[in-house]
């Protein structure tokens, strides 16, 4: 949607993994401007914590409202880099879109953002209209679950009535 700005119903919540404070905030302003919101780790550790933490909520409603729809993981970054994150990530919930951020296009880094499986990999600094795109893209994502879990409700009810 050219103008920036995020057309869908539904609020996209963004959580960013990066070890620059100014990164962080970099895009987490981009983000407001287009309707998501976010949730800002530090570092990859704080990010699988939060997966853990998550997991370990009784309630599925929550556990949903707790998960960000995307993830946009530095792939570089002391301790525990963006590769390492996403592999432990994906162990917990194998579902999550985890898009790589980076400076660095050698066919190395590329080919280790596939095989640890990132979805893609998205160039910095990030624009405004590139995140836009990312964010649309979990939008449409979430919307399509829901239509999905919502059909399969009235389905589950109409087998639950029985014949009439």
């Amino acid at each position: 949607m050219g103008d920036g700005l995020l057309r869908s119903p539904e609020e996209v919540l963004v959580m960013v993994v990066d070890d620059t404070p100014m990164n962080l905030h970099l895009i987490e302003a981009m983000a407001k401007l287009i309707g998501c919101r976010t949730i800002l780790m530090n570092s990859g550790e704080e990010a699988v914590l939060y997966f853990q933490n998550a997991f370990n909520t009784t309630c599925s409603s929550e556990q949903n409202e707790r998960l960000p729809d995307v993830v946009l993981m530095d792939v570089r970054m002391p301790s525990l880099d963006g590769f390492a994150t996403t592999e432990m990530i994906l162990d917990i919930y194998p579902e999550m879109h985890i898009i790589g951020l980076t400076a660095d296009s050698t066919p190395k880094t590329r080919e280790r953002s596939t095989t640890c499986g990132m979805k893609s990999l998205e160039f910095k600094p990030i624009t405004r209209s590139v995140l836009n795109s990312l964010c649309e893209a979990a939008a449409a994502r979430k919307m399509n679950i829901q239509s999905v879990v919502s059909s399969d409700v009235k389905g589950d009810k109409k087998q639950q009535k029985g014949p009439e």
